[in-house]
């Protein structure tokens, strides 16, 4: 990809917006398709594990609540990863 290509699709992102990753397919579909594709992709790798998934759904975890979010971070840890801005993600 050349940098002219790069910087024309950042000016057109700029004007337009942020786009829909596949025009027409609303997020839990493309999540569904992602779990499917992963299913398939790594069917080796999950089989390798103690209870593995046995079926695509079983990798595609509901989205978490906001008020859940102080209780996964505590689990989980926070994030060491600093955006654009150089503030914490």
């Amino acid at each position: 990809m050349t940098v002219e290509r790069i910087v024309a699709t950042l000016a057109e992102r700029k004007k337009q917006g942020q786009l829909e990753p596949l025009k027409g397919v609303e997020w839990p579909e493309l999540l569904r398709r992602f779990s499917e594709a992963a299913f398939k992709a790594y069917a080796k790798a999950y089989g390798e594990l103690d209870g593995p998934p046995q079926k695509p759904k079983d990798i595609c975890s509901r989205p978490l609540r906001t008020r859940s979010l102080p209780r996964w971070s505590s689990v989980l840890g926070t994030c060491r990863w600093t955006c654009g801005s150089g503030a914490e993600c």
